[in-house]
């Protein structure tokens, strides 16, 4: 959950919207009004649960649950490029957003997507252009396709950098079993207030709840 802080890098501490403001060395007032707007909007919502949640370490999206999630400046700015890039493929592409969700009895499964032309998309905003689609991006697109119930023709990866993007087509997948298992995974510890196992995959030396994980048993 947001609380309303940020981590600052130049006073090395959390701090909330007025002391951004008043200071805003980092970046234009206008822009940091946008990134705690952006902010607001993630709170997250019981018994319901993302696509994103899902398909990362689950340990993770526990702590980002129960704990005040504190992101930096750099990475709320990332966010925000990230939805320029976006908004100008979105138009060049002629796709519009789109609403996803399943109910599971327990639970719902959510997600946003981008649709036009019988293809579903998903545009990534990335410092350098890989030369093949990231394994975890794949499986996102493969999850929103699946919440709809299968309908779209292509699914379709667009990464973009600062000098350039490239496209790759995502082979179609049910994993509607996989997004339930995880989410009643999810959904049990959060009620019992139990720890998910923690989840090697590449992320554990940027992780900002690592101090967290290690001192935790399991």
């Amino acid at each position: 959950m947001f609380d309303g802080k940020i981590w600052c890098n130049y006073f090395q501490t959390r701090i909330n919207y007025d002391n951004c403001i008043n200071c805003a060395r980092c970046l234009p007032k206008e822009v940091l009004k946008k990134m705690f707007n952006e902010m607001e909007k993630s709170e997250y919502k019981e018994n319901c649960y993302g696509v994103t949640e899902l398909i990362t370490c689950l340990r993770l999206s526990y702590f980002r649950r129960i704990l005040a999630d504190f992101p930096s400046l750099p990475e709320v700015y990332q966010l925000i490029r990230g939805h320029m890039f976006h908004k100008f493929f979105g138009s060049e592409f002629e796709v519009k957003e789109i609403k996803l969700e399943k109910d599971f009895n327990d639970f719902k499964i959510i997600g946003i997507a981008d649709a036009g032309n019988g293809s579903l998309y998903e545009f990534k905003s990335v410092n350098k252009l890989p030369t093949l689609p990231y394994p975890q991006h794949v499986i996102q697109l493969q999850s929103y396709d699946s919440l709809s119930g299968l309908k779209y023709e292509k699914l379709i990866l667009v990464y973009f950098s600062m000098n350039n993007f490239t496209v790759f087509d995502v082979p179609k997948k049910d994993v509607t079993e996989f997004l339930e298992n995880r989410a009643r995974k999810l959904h049990e510890c959060l009620k019992n207030n139990k720890m998910p196992e923690k989840e090697d995959i590449g992320l554990c030396n940027f992780c900002r709840f690592r101090i967290e994980c290690m001192l935790s048993k399991g």
